[in-house]
């Protein structure tokens, strides 16, 4: 359903946007990602979008640098060569998504489904992937030093070096 442009999920997310103060994201992008849920290139830095429902969106290059995004939906989303440095992901569906030379160093991804997820060439440094399940994923190229594995599943991952993962099948 849809009023005046705005489709339901458009209004969930801007009372997401709307209700916390203090936000450093651009209002004119946040505007736009409510609207349509598309934004390349949007400044998104430190915006709360918790729960939000992103799924196969178009998110490629944004800065969400440090955005609240716990539980949120971005599945078979384009999130390609985005910023996503110190941003929390902790339960979030990223499954299928695009993240191909994406900043997600310091991150917190703890229990985030990113199975089938490309991370070609990902910055990974330091993040938080604790009970992440990286299932059919592809890390090639991806920079993993300093991140926290523990209990990270592995299953037909191909990790930096090429090498196929299957420790977690």
């Amino acid at each position: 359903m849809t009023y005046r442009g705005w489709t339901a999920a458009g209004f969930a997310i801007a009372s997401l946007l709307l209700a916390l103060p203090g936000e450093a994201a651009n209002y004119r992008d946040l505007r736009r990602l409510a609207r349509s849920g598309d934004c390349p290139g949007c400044d998104l830095n430190q915006a709360s979008l918790r729960g939000a429902n992103l799924n196969s969106k178009n998110l490629s290059g944004a800065n969400l640098n440090q955005a609240q995004l716990f539980g949120a939906i971005l599945s078979q989303s384009d999130l390609s060569a985005a910023n996503l440095g110190g941003a929390f992901l902790s339960g979030a569906d990223l499954s299928g998504a695009n993240l191909a030379s994406a900043d997600l160093s310091r991150a917190y991804l703890s229990q985030t489904n990113l199975t089938g997820a490309n991370l070609t060439g990902a910055n990974l440094r330091g993040a938080m992937l604790s009970g992440a399940d990286l299932s059919g994923a592809n890390l090639t190229s991806a920079d993993l030093r300093f991140a926290i594995l523990n209990t990270t599943r592995f299953c037909n991952t191909t990790m930096p070096d090429g090498a196929v993962n299957n420790s977690g099948c």
